[in-house]
């Protein structure tokens, strides 16, 4: 599986097929081993490349909230702080790592200060 990122999204093929993810229907990341499965609001695609890899590569809106998941800002509804979960616009919870909490709260606010007027 070949990864290509261009300026509006990821362009994955598996071989047979080729798929084009825009930046902004990745809702979030997990990594599976030597693979990652991206999450959109239609589907679920493995794609053959580290977090790490992804990390580096992606728009200011995706956060690294867990050593093995990275989160989509534009979907983020609610951050409960007592217990660390993330609540996502379509209703998906992800548990957020205690060391990122704090740089959490800190990126959560730097984004929506973009939106502000």
């Amino acid at each position: 599986m070949k990864t290509i990122y261009s300026q509006s999204g990821i362009v994955t093929e598996d071989g047979r097929k080729c798929y084009l993810i825009p930046y902004e229907e990745i809702q979030w990341i997990k990594a599976e081993g030597n693979y990652c499965m991206l999450f959109t609001q239609a589907s679920r695609l493995l794609v053959r490349q580290s977090l790490d890899y992804f990390q580096t590569h992606l728009k200011s809106s995706f956060f690294r909230y867990h050593r093995s998941c990275i989160v989509n800002l534009i979907y983020v509804e609610l951050y409960d702080k007592k217990n660390r979960r993330l609540y996502l616009k379509t209703e998906t919870v992800l548990p957020v790592a205690r060391s990122l909490h704090k740089t959490l709260l800190g990126k959560i606010y730097d984004f929506n200060k973009q939106f502000d007027n």
